[in-house]
């Protein structure tokens, strides 16, 4: 399940449609504010276009946590190219895992091999996306001067930001829906609890 990322100054966010309810934290959407909710918050259900409920967050900086919202998992600094390459072929490479094919025959390996191969190469002659180019373009025919010169080289050497998380689903199994013991089943986001004790979600991140 594929969520949205919002960005404020100190969290990285996902939100939701959900009730909001007294204890939840909420984003206004307008001010890119976080409230906890501490008050009736039928108004704030009124108003889910400017108000929504806060899901899930990763603090940035030195921003406290938001107690009882599961946290999403620490950011990859800079790039490790096993990871990705891992990521790229973990559902073929499981496929041989989970078969009787001898794993002589797991062409995965050589995919990422060839993917660690191919994406240092490309990392040495292209340095900037074709997104980074239209930034500088923009800036040049805006010639906004030293300033705005040293602005966009340190935005282009900042690291991108995630644009969504995906997340791993589990079933919840079943449960009792009153007396006429109705069974529903369905999935739900799954969680770990890291080093910390914190409830985090599980799954990676994209940019799309």
């Amino acid at each position: 399940m594929k969520k949205e990322i919002v960005h404020t100054d100190k969290y990285a966010l996902i939100i939701s449609d959900d009730e909001i309810k007294e204890g939840d934290y909420r984003l206004n959407i307008q001010r890119n504010t976080i409230h906890f909710v501490d008050e009736e918050p039928s108004y704030f259900n009124k108003r889910n276009d400017v108000f929504k409920k806060v899901i899930a967050h990763l603090p940035l900086s030195d921003a406290p946590i938001l107690e009882g919202v599961p946290l999403l998992p620490p950011l990859r600094q800079g790039d490790d190219v096993k990871e990705l390459a891992e990521e790229e072929y973990y559902e073929q490479s499981k496929s041989f895992e989970d078969s009787i094919v001898d794993p002589i025959f797991d062409t995965s390996r050589f995919l990422v091999v060839g993917f660690k191969e191919g994406y240092n190469k490309a990392k040495e002659k292209y340095k900037y996306t074709e997104e980074d180019l239209k930034l500088a373009m923009n800036w040049l025919f805006e010639t906004k001067g030293r300033k705005g010169f040293e602005d966009l080289i340190e935005r282009l050497n900042q690291p991108s930001r995630p644009t969504h998380f995906e997340c791993e689903m589990e079933d919840y199994g079943h449960y009792e829906m009153g007396v006429d013991d109705f069974v529903k089943y369905g999935e739900k986001p799954k969680t770990t609890t890291n080093s910390q004790g914190q409830v985090e979600l599980v799954g990676k991140y994209l940019n799309l």
